[in-house]
């Protein structure tokens, strides 16, 4: 426990400058120590200065009795307090042998979300001290064995060198262990399954690189039953075959391909699975210290007569770093392997057409949440106009939007499936490649033509595909706008639609005529909204096409969003009573309603068919 006498601390004075300020912070977090009765020593400027790597401006040390011994602990005021919390040092050296103690001792004794309370620094620094004792006997109780296993990358990772390139991985990151291969860059290196799932990444994040760019080497993945604790870590070829052996693989099998001649180094990958989720450590083996660096690997051998044992002993023979590896897969990057829905949605194949600014953000969306492969079809080209508003900027003005957009979408995400592209309309699509639309299990039409749309519909209703159709668009300012997914054999887009267009429901109105504005040019109309009011409907259209994916949908429905009461006013407009009573509310604003988009008997497409 901690050394308590009735005592008074002197005030902390920090020099700054040519004046003398008196830091509050310090004083408050001194006196209340103080009140409980807790000796410190102040500690000296010089050893403030040992713990360089954080910024403290004071500090106190403590002698705490503990189960096996009195130990020293350092209660460090950091320069951002009371906005920072104080922290607590360990003075005996245990780093790497107890789990949250960093490399100069400091405890890690908060997750980062932690909500630190600015108005009591004092108490802060009384829970830490407190927090400190009770990790530490913890420690001494059970050794934080099972802290380093669920933890074990952060402590691989402080083990290794900062100025090395980070390996960055696609790999399943799954059993069984096998031969893998991977690609060095000049700021990293990826390390994959296969030849094609590597160039196909590189290609989708660098559209620029060259084929004989995309060298790859053979490295090695070792599937571990547990993680490692530190004591475990791979330091030697011979700790790591021992590794690969106790977890059922054979160092030498896995990399059986290996070739000495194809470079220095060779890479081993380990993974294993913790509570807290997947984690991936590596290693480099340099044969810079082998006895085989600077004489033929193949010396007492004829050409092709080394038997392969040998031939790997000696490629494997060196010295072995420890090396960062980074998920970039896609359970990885969609959700940290939390997100059960990933596997669905990266086998999706959805349709957008019209990559406009509703299109744009919506497949941007889809493609973040998880979504694998798209089609993208709009044979329009982007114009500085269009960028206030859409996903894609100046680089891609005066290109066409459908190959602009997957481009941004591969390079953002290069492990997607794929992202295939037709700068032309979708009727033209369907004229020559129509199974590509039929193959799809979701299409999104962001077209916003009604004429465009009714004939898609038409061919929904005649062809009667299992592809449900997704239409979005937006009302005038952004100030309402709707999805509705079309299902199969259910009601039609038509259906709540006049036959010239009006739809049926709409959230606004202006009595002072229209509001479709133009650019002073022939037929370049448009429909004024502003990119914050546009996203609150991309993120709805968004989210009924991830329902749609996951869940059959056998019903039509129809999502509404209604913008600001503000908004609406300042733009002549007045809620539309239809909108007013769906919403039972005298001032309906900033809200989204769902209800079935229900068959109309009088619809021209579809009124015949039967009733759902």
């Amino acid at each position: 426990m901690l050394c308590r006498r009735r005592t008074r601390m002197a005030a902390v004075v920090m020099r700054e400058g040519d004046g003398t300020l008196v830091n509050d912070t310090v004083r408050q977090i001194y006196d209340r120590l103080d009140r409980e009765g807790i000796i410190g020593r102040q500690l000296t400027p010089t050893e403030i200065a040992h713990y360089r790597k954080h910024s403290f401006i004071a500090g106190l040390e403590f002698c705490v009795q503990f189960s096996d011994q009195a130990r020293r602990l350092r209660l460090l005021v950091p320069r951002d307090a009371p906005w920072a919390c104080s922290r607590v040092a360990l003075v005996d050296q245990q780093f790497m042998k107890w789990p949250h103690v960093e490399r100069d001792g400091v405890l890690c004794l908060r997750r980062n979300t932690w909500a630190l309370n600015p108005t009591r620094p004092g108490e802060a620094a009384l829970e830490e001290l407190a927090a400190a004792v009770v990790l530490i006997e913890r420690q001494l109780a059970d050794s934080g064995e099972a802290d380093f296993r669920d933890e074990f990358r952060s402590y691989w990772d402080l083990t290794c060198n900062d100025g090395l390139n980070p390996i960055y991985s696609i790999l399943q990151a799954k059993p069984p262990s096998r031969p893998v291969l991977i690609w060095h860059g000049r700021t990293f290196s990826i390390v994959g399954d296969s030849e094609e799932s590597i160039r196909h990444w590189l290609r989708s994040r660098f559209p620029g690189i060259l084929d004989r760019e995309l060298v790859m080497k053979r490295g090695g993945f070792i599937w571990l039953q547990s993680p490692p604790i530190p004591a475990e870590f791979p330091s030697s070829v011979r700790r790591l075959r021992e590794i690969a052996g106790r977890n059922g693989a054979n160092l030498n099998t896995v990399l059986e391909r290996i070739q000495p001649e194809e470079g220095a180094d060779v890479q081993v990958i380990l993974g294993a699975k913790a509570v807290t989720g997947t984690g991936l450590i590596g290693v480099s083996i340099s044969r810079q210290d082998s006895k085989y660096f600077r004489r033929p690997v193949y010396k007492g051998f004829r050409s092709g007569k080394m038997p392969q044992a040998i031939q790997t002993a000696r490629a494997l023979d060196g010295r072995v770093t420890p090396r960062t590896v980074e998920r970039a897969d896609a359970q990885w990057i969609h959700g940290r392997d939390q997100d059960q829905r990933i596997a669905t949605l990266q086998k999706a194949r959805v349709a957008v057409l019209g990559c406009g600014s509703v299109g744009g953000h919506v497949a941007g969306l889809l493609a973040a949440a998880g979504v694998g492969q798209f089609l993208l079809i709009d044979p329009e080209v982007l114009t500085w106009a269009n960028t206030g508003r859409h996903i894609l900027g100046a680089e891609f003005v005066g290109k066409g939007k459908a190959a602009s957009l997957a481009e941004s979408i591969r390079k953002r995400l290069p492990h997607l499936k794929s992202v295939a592209v037709e700068p032309t309309s979708w009727q033209q699509v369907m004229q020559t490649s129509g199974h590509l639309l039929s193959d799809c299990e979701l299409i999104i039409s962001t077209i916003g033509d009604w004429s465009s749309e009714c004939q898609l519909n038409a061919w929904h209703m005649e062809k009667e595909t299992a592809v449900p159709i997704l239409y979005g668009w937006t009302e005038a300012y952004g100030c309402g706008g709707h999805a509705v997914l079309v299902s199969p054999r259910s009601s039609c887009l038509q259906c709540g639609f006049s036959n010239d267009g009006i739809p049926s429901l709409q959230v606004g109105h202006w009595p002072n005529g229209s509001t479709i504005r133009q650019e002073p040019a022939c037929g370049a109309d448009f429909q004024p909204y502003g990119p914050v009011e546009l996203m609150h409907v991309c993120a709805m259209i968004a989210e009924l096409a991830i329902e749609s994916l996951l869940e059959t949908q056998t019903r039509s429905v129809h999502r509404i969003w209604a913008g600001s009461q503000e908004l609406l006013e300042s733009t002549g407009g007045q809620w539309t009573q239809a909108w007013r009573d769906l919403a039972q509310n005298d001032n309906p604003e900033r809200r989204q309603l769902k209800r079935d988009w229900r068959r109309s008997t009088t619809c021209v497409t579809c009124g015949e068919r039967s009733n759902a």
